[in-house]
């Protein structure tokens, strides 16, 4: 693998997390509005109304995106164990450049502040970073 094709294994993983983030986000709002609807029902027949076909669809959508999301969590988790075990396997301070920055979506500032290195110091340890977890393919 070249450096480059670890560079974007690793930014799809970043990407991944932050769609994964995103659904999760859906799903809850429309958990709020299904469960919000469904709470005003009640056991009164009252015949057939567009407004039930909308609190079906709702909690159809709620449904699928529950679905969907459980398909995306599971690639998800099949991604992020098989890029730990790849940065596990990498000695410090590069290990931790590499989580920092792409399992915990930080920018090499806030990478260079976290580890205790200045920022130019850092920008050369993520290079070598790369290269080590290029080799490990």
């Amino acid at each position: 693998m070249t450096i480059e094709e670890a560079k974007e294994e690793l930014k799809r993983y970043k990407f991944d997390q932050a769609r994964i983030d995103e659904a999760i986000e859906d799903i809850e709002a429309l958990k709020e509005r299904a469960f919000k609807i469904t709470s005003t029902l009640s056991d009164m027949p009252r015949g057939t109304s567009p407004i039930q076909d909308k609190k079906a669809e709702i909690v159809a959508k709620y449904v699928d995106k529950a679905n969907e999301m459980a398909i995306l969590n599971s690639e998800m988790m099949e991604k992020q164990k098989k890029i730990e075990s790849k940065i596990l396997k990498i000695q410090q301070p590069y290990q931790n450049i590499l989580y920092f920055t792409y399992q915990k979506g930080m920018n090499l500032t806030q990478v260079a502040s976290k580890i205790g290195y200045e920022y130019i110091y850092t920008t050369e340890l993520h290079g070598k970073a790369l290269k080590l977890y290029a080799e490990l393919e």
